[in-house]
């Protein structure tokens, strides 16, 4: 399907300044039902991306110097299962 007339919303773009939680941008792509969001390092949990799909499944990738277990990425198809990645 193509939008000659620019009339769909294909991203929605969010920036912040001097959040608590570090959140400095967010993507919204309203056709695709998903969410993409990224943090400033250091704040707890440490996330540096994370991506949500229609609240069935997120993806959340870690900075990788935030603990000595060595965690970078996890993936969890919420009510199903959940992977780490190390």
């Amino acid at each position: 399907m193509q939008d000659y007339k620019k009339l769909m919303i294909k991203e929605i773009g969010y920036f912040y300044k001097h959040r608590s939680d570090k959140l400095e941008r967010r993507y919204r792509y309203p056709y695709e039902f998903k969410t993409v969001e990224y943090y400033g390092p250091g704040k707890m949990p440490h996330w540096k991306q994370v991506i949500e799909v229609d609240r069935r499944m997120r993806i959340i990738t870690y900075y990788p110097n935030r603990n000595s277990d060595g965690l970078i990425k996890r993936i969890e198809k919420i009510g199903e299962k959940t992977t780490e990645i190390y």
